[in-house]
């Protein structure tokens, strides 16, 4: 019986069966017959996807800061607050370290984030070591 080295195989997590793992067209997905569970997909653009997500939430963060999060309009009286406005009045009323904490977590991890993930997916003239010391920080 001769064995071929080269032949990689994987193992299905849903119903144990082992498939072989051959070439795959661009664009084209391989699924195990039994359970139709999905292995490997080979996508024609894969950095696209993650453009577009890191695009869509940078577009909330921006509409988040635009819009209102508390708009009460009660007997005449009209009252609303910003996203932008809530560490000003916590900074007023004593709590800096929490305002402080509220601006780091609401709205810069989040667009070091997205400029990670911008610089990490695109084709970039980034030297490895920057790719990744930014790798290291974002997981």
């Amino acid at each position: 019986m001769s064995t071929n080295k080269n032949v990689n195989y994987i193992l299905c997590p849903t119903c144990d069966l082992l498939m072989e793992i051959s070439f795959l067209f661009t664009g084209k997905e391989a699924s195990y017959p039994r359970c139709s569970y999905v292995f490997v997909s080979n996508w024609y653009e894969p950095y696209r996807r993650h453009n577009i997500c890191a695009l869509s939430t940078f577009v909330l963060l921006v509409f988040s800061n635009i819009f209102p999060i508390v708009n009460i309009n009660f007997a005449g009286i009209n009252n609303q607050i910003l996203l932008n406005q809530i560490p000003h009045i916590m900074a007023n009323e004593g709590y800096t370290i929490l305002a402080t904490f509220f601006v780091l977590v609401i709205q810069f991890i989040p667009l070091y984030c997205i400029i990670i993930i911008f610089l990490l997916v695109n084709p970039t003239n980034l030297s490895i070591e920057i790719k990744l010391f930014l790798a290291k920080t974002f997981f």
